[in-house]
């Protein structure tokens, strides 16, 4: 069994993070509350970021399905985002420097947006509970006014 070097997971959990980032910014629902959406753009800005780590990341895991859950792709990110800083730290060189704390600020944008996405689960959870309640036909004013019912 070959294990992944931590650079492929983590571009490839990026790849993910980005088409789901792309589905919430395509529902209208989500895009109507500023919260949400400032959500959605953070993250945009997050998967930006983290394509800086490999030139060719766009379109390399095209046929990755999307995985729904941002929290559990967020915490396998950051986890595979610390092996890398982990093997990084033997570079004594001043690119190596470089990486580390930038990979090191990728580290604390992805805490940051692993405690609002908890937040932006709950609220299009909530979102989607709203939508499957069945409304009740509204009665006429007038038949609100004068109680007859038919």
């Amino acid at each position: 069994m070959t294990e992944e070097s931590p650079v492929f997971v983590s571009l490839a959990l990026n790849q993910r993070l980005k088409q789901l980032q792309e589905s919430y910014s395509q529902n209208p629902h989500l895009m109507k509350q500023e919260q949400l959406q400032r959500f959605v753009f953070e993250l945009r800005d997050y998967t930006e970021a983290v394509e800086i780590l490999a030139d060719d990341a766009p379109g390399k895991f095209a046929d990755t399905p999307v995985d729904e859950d941002t929290v559990a792709l967020l915490q396998a990110q950051q986890h595979s985002l610390r092996l890398v800083v982990q093997q990084g730290q033997s570079l004594e060189t001043g690119e190596g420097r470089r990486l580390e704390a930038s990979l090191k600020g990728l580290i604390e944008l992805n805490h940051l947006l692993l405690q609002d996405a908890k937040q932006f689960e709950a609220a299009v959870a909530n979102e989607a509970a709203i939508k499957e309640e069945p409304k009740q036909p509204k009665t006429s004013f007038f038949k609100r006014l004068f109680g007859k019912s038919e």
